[in-house]
C-alpha cells in the first residue's frame, strides 16, 4: 500500500512486532479497509507468505516501489487533492488493471463469484511483477471467477436487423435487448464488413443500456452486420448479431472516391491498447509542478507536440483533405490525436468525435507505451515479441503513425535505472530516432509507386495499400528519412548550439536536438541527472501558439505556450548560417549570399505546404536610397514578392497531368496535399552528409533546381545589383504559414466556416510575422562607400558580458515608434522590462542591473535580451556571473563563421570564390594551425588529408588558441589579458589567487604603445556576426595616462582583404624603458580581443587603445573599432596547445619568458598571449571580454 505522498512505505513487519497489526496499517491502507471492512482478514489483508501486506496498491508486498494499476489510480486522486478516503472512493468504479471488472466488483461482489475479493490491481498478465510474496498465494485471487451464475446474458440486436441502408458520416441509432439474472455490467459493440466473418470493435465498456448513437464509418458495402456483446456482473459474456446483412452506402462527394479502407495501416488498432491516461490528471502528479525549466509536464504542455490537435491550421487543412479524399483524415488523426485514435474516436475522420482529452495531442502514454515495431532479439523487451505476434499485420518500418502500443499500462523510457512509482521497462527504442520516425515520415497510401522515379499511380481504391511499404507510397513528409541519410545519423556532428549540456557537443539523434540534455530531475523525487532530455520537443512552428487561446480557452497554459514559442524562435535562429560575399557581376556590383543548413534534415522540413524560408536583399546607394530589393515582405498584407531574383526555399507538390485528367482537376502545383502525386519543385537545402542519390532513395530528392552539387548542404545565390549600389543588407526569414496558404484554406473550404475563422485569426495575430533567422550587412568595396547613413534596428552585444553587477545594452532603432527591451531567462520567462516606450530613430542604450521587475537580484546564469519594434525583433544572450567567479577562460574562441570555440586556425587557401563548408565525418579532429604570424583568407574546401566534422568552418577557420589564463578563482571579469604597458590583472605572482572583486583596470601609462599580435594570426572565415554598431576612430594623440579619444559613432564593416604575413617573426613592441623594442608590424592587436577575419563583413577584434604612430592605408582611411572580446591570435604554443606551460611570473626589472621569435621578453611584464587568457592546459575557447578598442593597419 502507498503509505505517504512521498513514497515511503512503513516497514510493516517491524511495526507489527512493535505495536501490533492495527497500528501498523498506514493511513491509506486504513482508508481502504475502512471503506471495505469485509475485506479484512481476506487475501487482500493477509496471505500465508506475507501478513499485513501492502499488495493492494504495490507490486512489492512489503510496500514502496512501483504501484500496481490500482495503486496508481489511488495516487492520482491523492495528488489531485483528494483525501485518502476520497481517493479510494474515486478509484472504485475504475477497471484499473483492465481485466473486465471494476474495483468495486473485485473487492465487494462475493455473491456472483466464489474467489472474491480479488486484487483490483493484479491480473495474470502482471502478477509476475509481484515481489516479497509467494506468487502461488495470488493465483486464485486475481480476477473474479467461480460464481454460481455461469449463464451468459441473452442479447438480441433489433436494429439494424438486415436489409437497411445507412449513409456514411451520419449518425444511426443501434438498438438491442440484453438480459441476465445478475444484471448487465458492460456492453461492447463490433462491426463486420463481410457478413460476420471478421469483426472490429466500434465501442467498448459502454454502461448497461439498450441503444447507442453510432457514427457510420465510410466503409461502403452490402454485407455489414452489427454485434452487441454484453457482460453480466458474474463476468459471463453473451452476444447477439444483426439477423441479416445491411448496407452502408457509398459516400457522396469528394474529388477522389476514397474510403476508410484506403487509409488502413498496420499497427495497434483502435481499442487495442486500452485507455491512455490523462497527462493533466496522472502524469503531472509526479512529472510536473516542481521545476518548469526541466520538468517534463510543463515543457510538453508548451510544445506543439502537446497541442497538435489544438492547431487550427491543421484542422482547417484536414477539412480540405476530407473534401478532396473522404476518410483521409484518419491518416492525420493517427498522429495528431493518437489517444483519440486508439480509443476509437477517429471514426468521424473529420475529427468531430475528438474530446478535450484527445486534444492533448502526442501525449505521455502514447510515447511511453510505444513498442519498437521491428523486434530486436536481446535488445527489445522480451514481452514485445508476444505483443507484435498478436498484431493483425506486421509493421514494415517507421512512419505514418503505424505505432504499436503495450496493451498493459507499463511505461517505457530511456533510463535503465529509473526509480518509477509505476511499472517500468527500460527501452532502447526510446534512445533512438526511430521512435520519432513513427510520425515524422508521412506517406499517402492511396498512391502506389510507378515504374519511373517520382511517378505514382492511384492504387485500386476502397482497399488497403497492396504492400504497406511507405517507400511505395507518395511522400508527404520525409523529415525522419532525411535525417537517416545525414551525417548526424552516422555517428553524430559537433553542434554544441543544439546539444544542451551534452558533453562534447556532438548530436546524433532527433532527441539530442529537440529534447536537448539538461541537468535536473525527471520526476519530483527522482534522481538529479545530467542527461535529462527536456520535453520541450521544439520544432519550427512559431505561429500556432498565438492562435490556440482563441479556439480552446481553458485547455492550455499561456505561460507554457509563451515559453514554447520562445524556444521555437531560438531553435530557428540556430538552424542556418548566413554569409555574404562581394562578387562583382559583369563589372558591376554584386554579392553572393550563402545559406548553410545546420540541421539534420532539409531546410525547411516537415509538412510542406505554407512553410518557407527566403532571402531578403536590399541595396542602397551612397545617399541611403533603396535602389534594389529582392524577397520583399509586406507586414501589412503578409505578401512576399516573387521577383525574378527571389530565392525562396520551399517545396511545391502538385497534381500530375495524368492524375488531373483522371480526376477532372487542374494539373500543376497545388495545396490539395491529399491529391498531390508529384513534386514540381524542391529547392530546400539538403542536410550535411546526405548525397543526392540517398535523398532520392528516401523520396526526398532535389527537384527543379540545379544549385546543389554532390554532398552540398549550403546554397549560394548571386545577386546582380544595379550601378551605384554601395551598401547591402541581407536577411534570412522563416514563416510557418504563408498568405497564399491561409487564403487557400479560407477559399477552398466548402464544409464550414473554419477557413474564414482561421484567416481572421491570422490577420488579428499579425499574419504569421516571419522570424528573422539571421542578418548581415556589407559595404561594397567597389563603390567606395564609407558609412551606412541610415539606421537599422539592431541590438549590440551587451557590454560587459559576462557581467556582474550590471551591463549596458546599446541598440539602434530604424524609425520612430514603440520599442520594448525585455530580459528573459533561458526558459522564456520574463525577468525585467527595461524599455517600453516610443523612441526616435537612432542610437539608444539601457542598463540592466541584474535585478528582476520586483527589485530582487536575479540568479547567476544565462539570460536573453529581446529588442522588439513594430517590424523587427533582435535577441542577445547575457551571462550574469557570481562575484568572485572563475578567472580567465580560453582566449582562442570562435571567429566569424569559424570553427568551434577553442579550435586552431586552418591553413589559408587561395583568395578566390567562397568554397563550401567542410561536411566532415562523424567526429571532429581539430584542423592544423595557421602558419605563425599569418592571416589566412579563404579555404576552398575540405582539408586534403581529412574531412572535419562537427560544426565545420565555412571558407576558413576560427582564431587559434589564446594566451595563458589567470588563476581560476580570480574575478570573472579578469578574462582580458594584461598587455605590456598595463599593470597585470592579478598580483604579479603567476599562480596566486585572489577571491572576490578586483579594482578597476587603470589606463595605460603615458605613451605606452600597443603590443603587436605576438606570433600567430587568425585564419579568416566567412562573416557571421549579427548587426552591430561600430565606432570610428579619429586622429588622436593620447596624453599622459589618458585613454584614446573615440570619435562619433559610425557603422561600417571591413571591406578589403589583406594577404600575407602580419608578424612572421613574432616581433613585439615594448613599452618605453621596458627593453629593446622591435619595429612595428603591419597589424597591431591588443591582447584580449578578437580577430575574426578580414573578408568583407568580418569583425576585427581587439581591446583597448589605438596603436599610436600608424596610419591607415589598407582600409580606405576608415579605422575600424574592435568588437569587445572574442577571438585572439594564436598563442605562443598554439601548435601544441595541450602542452602549454604556465607564464613566467613577473619580476620587476627582471627578464620574463622568451617569446617565440627568439628575442627577450620586455622586462618587468607578464607575458600575455594574444586573444585573452587561457586556463592552463586548455586548447582555447571563448575570447576575453576586452574593452572596446580599435586597430589600424599601417
Amino acid at each position: 500500500m502507498r503509505c505517504t505522498r512521498f513514497r515511503i512505505c512503513l516497514l510493516v513487519p517491524l511495526l507489527v512486532a512493535l505495536a501490533g497489526a492495527a497500528t501498523a496499517r498506514n493511513p491509506i491502507r486504513n482508508s481502504f479497509f475502512a471503506r471495505y471492512p469485509a475485506a479484512v482478514n481476506t487475501a487482500l489483508d493477509e496471505l500465508p507468505s506475507h501478513a499485513n501486506h501492502c499488495g493492494v496498491c504495490h507490486f512489492d508486498f512489503s510496500g514502496g516501489g512501483p504501484r500496481n494499476p490500482y495503486g496508481l489510480s489511488v495516487e492520482v486522486g491523492l495528488n489531485n487533492g483528494l483525501s485518502n478516503a476520497a481517493a479510494v472512493a474515486a478509484a472504485e468504479p475504475q477497471d484499473a488493471d483492465n481485466d473486465g471488472f471494476s474495483a468495486l466488483i473485485e473487492v465487494t461482489d462475493t455473491v456472483n463469484f466464489s474467489n472474491t475479493p480479488t486484487f483490483p490491481g493484479l491480473k495474470a498478465a502482471n502478477v509476475g511483477s509481484a515481489l516479497n510474496v509467494n506468487q502461488a498465494d495470488l493465483i486464485d485471487h486475481l480476477t473474479p471467477s467461480g460464481g454460481s451464475d455461469v449463464d451468459p446474458p441473452l442479447v438480441a440486436v433489433t436494429w439494424p436487423a438486415g436489409g437497411e441502408s445507412v449513409v456514411p458520416n451520419t449518425t444511426a441509432t443501434l438498438t438491442w435487448s440484453a438480459t441476465d439474472p445478475s444484471g448487465i455490467a458492460a456492453i461492447d459493440i463490433s462491426l463486420s464488413e463481410d457478413g460476420g466473418v471478421h469483426w472490429e470493435t466500434v465501442a467498448r465498456n459502454l454502461p448497461a443500456s439498450s441503444s447507442y448513437a453510432w457514427f457510420v464509418p465510410n466503409l461502403p458495402g452490402a454485407t455489414s452486420r452489427i454485434r452487441v456483446q454484453a457482460r453480466d456482473a458474474a463476468g459471463n459474456a453473451g452476444h447477439g448479431d444483426s439477423p441479416a446483412d445491411f448496407t452502408i452506402a457509398p459516400h457522396v462527394g469528394g474529388v477522389a472516391p476514397t474510403t476508410l479502407r484506403d487509409f488502413r495501416l498496420p499497427g495497434t488498432q483502435p481499442f487495442g491498447a486500452g485507455v491512455y491516461d490523462n497527462p493533466d490528471g496522472t502524469c503531472s502528479t509526479c512529472h510536473g509542478g516542481y521545476s518548469a525549466a526541466v520538468e517534463p509536464w510543463s515543457n510538453w504542455r508548451g510544445s506543439m507536440m502537446g497541442n497538435t490537435m489544438r492547431d487550427p491550421v491543421f484542422s482547417a487543412t484536414m477539412i480540405i483533405a476530407e473534401q478532396d479524399a473522404p476518410a483521409s483524415g484518419d491518416l492525420c488523426l493517427r498522429c495528431h490525436t493518437p489517444g483519440g485514435w486508439q480509443e476509437g474516436r477517429s471514426t468521424d475522420t473529420s475529427g468531430g468525435m475528438v474530446t478535450a482529452k484527445d486534444r492533448q495531442g502526442v501525449q505521455c502514454d502514447y510515447c511511453h507505451r510505444a513498442v519498437d515495431p521491428l523486434y530486436q532479439p536481446g535488445v527489445s523487451p522480451a514481452a514485445d515479441e508476444d505483443i507484435l505476434a498478436r498484431l493483425d499485420a506486421p509493421v514494415l518500418g517507421y512512419g505514418n503513425g503505424q505505432s504499436v502500443s503495450d496493451p498493459d499500462p507499463i511505461r517505457r523510457g530511456p533510463y535503465a535505472d529509473a526509480q518509477a512509482s509505476h511499472q517500468f521497462l527500460d527501452s532502447a527504442f526510446h534512445r533512438t530516432a526511430n521512435l520519432c520516425g513513427t510520425c515524422h515520415d508521412v506517406s499517402n497510401p492511396a498512391f502506389v509507386a510507378g515504374d519511373a522515379p517520382g511517378e505514382y499511380e492511384v492504387q485500386a481504391l476502397d482497399a488497403p495499400h497492396p504492400d504497406g511499404d511507405t517507400r511505395d507510397m507518395f511522400p508527404v513528409e520525409r523529415t525522419f528519412s532525411e535525417w537517416s541519410v545525414s551525417a548526424y545519423a552516422e555517428g553524430g556532428v559537433y553542434a554544441p548550439q543544439f546539444a544542451g549540456v551534452k558533453p562534447g557537443g556532438v548530436v546524433a539523434t532527433c532527441q539530442d536536438c529537440h529534447m536537448a540534455d539538461a541537468t535536473g530531475r525527471g520526476a519530483d523525487t527522482g534522481p538529479i541527472r545530467t542527461d535529462l532530455g527536456v520535453h520541450d520537443l521544439t520544432g519550427g512552428n512559431h505561429f500556432v501558439p498565438d492562435l490556440i487561446p482563441a479556439w480552446y480557452p481553458g485547455e492550455f497554459s499561456q505561460t507554457a505556450l509563451n515559453a514554447g514559442k520562445a524556444r521555437v524562435v531560438a531553435m530557428l535562429q540556430k538552424a542556418a548560417t548566413l554569409e555574404v560575399f562581394e562578387s562583382p557581376v559583369g563589372g558591376g556590383p554584386g554579392v553572393t549570399v550563402r545559406v548553410t543548413n545546420e540541421t539534420a534534415h532539409k531546410l525547411p522540413s516537415g509538412y510542406p505546404e505554407g512553410r518557407r524560408i527566403w532571402i531578403n536583399v536590399r541595396a542602397f546607394d551612397d545617399q541611403a536610397t533603396l535602389i534594389y530589393e529582392s524577397g520583399a515582405y509586406d507586414p501589412a498584407t503578409g505578401a512576399l514578392s516573387h521577383d525574378t531574383d527571389a530565392k525562396i526555399y520551399h517545396i511545391e507538390p502538385g497534381t500530375s497531368h495524368r492524375l488531373g485528367a483522371l480526376l477532372g482537376i487542374d494539373a500543376g502545383p497545388s495545396f490539395h496535399f491529399v491529391l498531390n502525386d508529384t513534386v514540381f519543385l524542391d529547392n530546400r537545402i539538403p542536410p550535411r552528409g546526405a548525397s543526392l542519390a540517398e535523398l532520392e532513395a528516401v523520396q526526398s530528392p532535389v527537384v527543379g533546381y540545379d544549385g546543389y552539387q554532390e554532398g552540398q548542404f549550403w546554397d549560394d545565390t548571386v545577386y546582380d545589383l544595379p550601378a551605384g549600389a554601395s551598401i547591402v543588407e541581407v536577411t534570412l526569414y522563416y514563416q510557418s504559414i504563408s498568405k497564399e496558404y491561409v487564403e487557400f484554406l479560407r477559399d477552398a473550404n466548402t464544409t464550414n466556416t473554419m477557413g474564414q475563422e482561421l484567416y481572421d485569426a491570422w490577420v488579428a495575430q499579425g499574419r504569421a510575422a516571419p522570424v528573422l533567422m539571421a542578418s548581415e550587412q556589407l559595404v561594397l568595396a567597389s563603390t567606395g562607400a564609407g558609412e551606412l547613413p541610415h539606421w537599422r534596428t539592431a541590438l549590440a552585444p551587451a557590454s560587459p558580458n559576462p557581467f556582474n553587477p550590471s551591463t549596458e545594452l546599446r541598440f539602434t532603432v530604424a524609425r520612430q515608434g514603440r520599442v520594448s527591451l525585455r530580459i528573459f531567462d533561458e526558459r522564456g520567462r520574463l525577468v525585467r522590462d527595461l524599455v517600453g516606450e516610443t523612441l526616435a530613430a537612432g542610437e539608444h542604450a539601457a542598463t540592466w542591473d541584474g535585478r528582476d521587475g520586483g527589485g530582487r537580484a536575479a540568479a547567476s546564469g544565462v539570460y536573453v535580451a529581446e529588442l522588439r519594434t513594430s517590424d523587427a525583433r533582435e535577441l542577445r544572450k547575457l551571462t550574469l556571473v557570481k562575484s568572485g567567479g572563475p578567472g580567465g577562460r580560453a582566449g582562442g574562441g570562435r571567429g566569424a563563421g569559424g570553427a568551434p570555440r577553442g579550435r586552431r586556425g586552418r591553413p589559408a587557401g587561395p583568395a578566390s570564390a567562397p568554397a563550401g563548408p567542410d561536411p566532415g565525418p562523424a567526429l571532429a579532429h581539430p584542423p592544423p594551425a595557421a602558419p605563425d604570424g599569418h592571416i589566412g583568407i579563404l579555404h576552398p574546401g575540405p582539408h586534403p588529408a581529412r574531412r572535419e566534422s562537427g560544426r565545420s568552418t565555412p571558407s576558413g577557420s576560427a582564431g587559434g588558441a589564446g594566451g595563458r589564463g589567470a588563476p581560476k578563482n580570480q574575478h570573472a571579469l579578469s578574462r582580458r589579458g594584461s598587455a605590456p604597458g598595463y599593470p597585470p590583472r592579478a598580483p604579479d605572482h603567476g599562480g596566486s589567487r585572489r577571491p572576490g572583486p578586483r579594482a578597476p583596470r587603470p589606463p595605460p601609462p603615458a605613451g605606452a604603445p600597443i603590443p603587436a599580435a605576438r606570433r600567430g594570426g587568425v585564419v579568416a572565415g566567412p562573416p557571421r556576426p549579427r548587426p552591430h554598431r561600430m565606432t570610428r576612430c579619429g586622429p588622436h594623440a593620447p596624453g599622459p595616462g589618458a585613454p584614446p579619444r573615440l570619435a562619433r559613432p559610425r557603422r561600417i564593416h571591413l571591406v578589403q582583404q589583406i594577404v600575407g604575413p602580419i608578424n612572421p617573426k613574432g616581433a613585439r613592441v615594448c613599452p618605453p624603458g621596458g627593453g629593446a623594442a622591435r619595429p612595428p608590424v603591419p597589424l597591431s592587436l591588443l591582447s584580449g580581443g578578437r580577430l575574426g577575419g578580414i573578408q568583407p563583413g568580418f569583425w576585427f577584434g581587439g581591446a583597448g587603445a589605438l596603436t599610436p604612430g600608424t596610419k591607415n592605408t589598407n582600409l580606405r582611411a576608415h579605422p575600424i573599432t574592435a568588437r569587445s572580446g572574442g577571438i585572439g591570435a594564436l598563442g605562443a604554443n598554439a601548435a601544441k596547445p595541450r602542452r602549454q606551460s604556465p607564464p613566467a611570473p613577473a619580476e620587476p626589472g627582471g627578464s620574463g619568458a622568451r617569446p617565440p621569435g627568439g628575442s627577450p621578453a620586455c622586462p618587468g611584464r607578464r607575458q600575455i598571449r594574444g586573444g585573452g587568457e587561457l586556463i592552463a592546459g586548455s586548447p582555447g575557447g571563448l575570447g576575453g571580454a576586452g574593452k572596446e578598442g580599435s586597430w589600424r593597419g599601417s
